[in-house]
């Protein structure tokens, strides 16, 4: 079970793990850590962008504008990761997203300019593919014969980083009047799922290959 280091290798024949086989390696967790992390704070922007926008400084309008040119600017942005991750380690392009992440939450928490709340949007929207490379670590490091199972129950642990990130900012932003010190949190949060997805690795014992058809063992 080859990780890739430059050009992807060709794979002669596909692992399948079986959901308990999955769920009994360090990679799930670590994974799940780390996704968890990335959806607490990645939800919780994506849900009060535009009023993020206004508290940071841009007026209404300005802010309903630079939602749409975020998601403009994610599509190219997927597109280019999509081709990296079919070339390189995913779980190492997955820590450059997440770099790039960070760094554009810290030029939100520090902006003073609508210049940098545009910067802070052309470099979100650029990591924004990471989100494809999610689902596809899965399938590289467990197979797809329990693909939709495995994600699904990973969707019971990461959707709960999905309620918590939303509600923690409405929570900061009405106790405190602002988004600042949320912001910071998601800057740190989102260095932590960076850290992990670094060290995500390929689980190191792998089953018997397996056709995705072979076996209704769960």
């Amino acid at each position: 079970h080859q990780e890739q280091h430059g050009t992807a290798p060709m794979l002669l024949e596909e692992v399948n793990f079986t959901v308990g086989q999955a769920f009994r390696t360090s990679s799930m967790w670590i994974f799940l850590a780390a996704i968890t992390l990335r959806f607490t704070a990645h939800t919780a922007i994506m849900v009060h962008l535009a009023p993020l926008m206004e508290d940071q400084g841009m007026s209404t309008v300005a802010a309903g504008g630079a939602v749409g040119l975020l998601v403009l600017l994610t599509i190219p942005g997927r597109l280019i990761v999509g081709w990296l991750g079919d070339r390189y380690a995913k779980r190492k392009l997955m820590s450059g997203c997440l770099l790039i992440q960070s760094i554009s939450l810290i030029v939100l928490y520090t902006a003073t300019s609508v210049w940098q709340l545009y910067l802070f949007i052309a470099l979100w929207a650029a990591a924004y593919g990471a989100g494809i490379l999610n689902w596809a670590i899965v399938g590289d490091y467990f197979g797809r014969a329990r693909f939709a199972t495995l994600r699904g129950l990973m969707g019971l642990v990461y959707s709960w980083g999905a309620i918590v990130g939303p509600v923690y900012a409405g929570w900061v932003h009405d106790t405190t009047g602002a988004y600042t010190s949320a912001i910071l949190v998601f800057a740190i949060i989102t260095g932590a799922a960076m850290i992990l997805y670094w060290f995500c690795y390929p689980p190191r014992e792998a089953p018997s290959s397996t056709s995705p058809s072979e076996s209704s063992e769960i």
